[in-house]
């Protein structure tokens, strides 16, 4: 709150003490060891950056901030075939070509074009909680989709019609 106050930031003070939650979420962070909070807040700048580089107005700066940071246009790809089907999830299924992505509560199937990397990009979303993964009871892998997900293929389609 000191430095706060050196540097005439009244308003965030003021808010601050007004939520007794985000205070004591604030002591308790400053009581950490100083790598670890800053390790927490560079994961958080990542998942930042790899957000913000799919959204117009965004990119270019997240792109001079980080250049290798950003999620693939096949990533964006399978989140946006699991939107437009209006489906909730969908399944990885083995079979002898390789791996399959079914659509499970609406019609469809996933279609990605750089196999090598379906998986990658499926962790990575996983990562910054765009999808949730999970297994049924047949051991297959199922994807499901987030607010998280919705909001930023809401985003970024609001950036490209502008």
């Amino acid at each position: 709150m000191q430095w706060l106050e050196s540097k005439n930031h009244g308003q965030q003070i003021e808010y601050i003490r007004r939520n007794k939650e985000l205070e004591d979420g604030l002591k308790s962070l400053l009581l950490q060891n100083h790598e670890n909070v800053i390790s927490k807040l560079s994961v958080i700048s990542e998942y930042l950056i790899s957000i913000s580089s799919q959204i117009g107005g965004l990119k270019e700066i997240s792109h001079s901030i980080s250049p290798n940071t950003k999620l693939s246009n096949q990533a964006i790809s399978v989140l946006h075939q699991l939107e437009k089907s209006g489906g909730s999830y969908f399944i990885e299924i083995e079979n002898f070509d390789g791996l399959s992505y079914q659509i499970v509560d609406a019609k469809g199937h996933i279609v990605y074009s750089e196999k090598r990397f379906v998986k990658d990009d499926l962790e990575t979303l996983i990562e910054l909680d765009l999808l949730t993964s999970d297994y049924n009871s047949q051991g297959n892998r199922l994807f499901r989709i987030t607010r998280n997900c919705v909001s930023l293929l809401s985003e970024i389609e609001k950036s490209y019609n502008q």
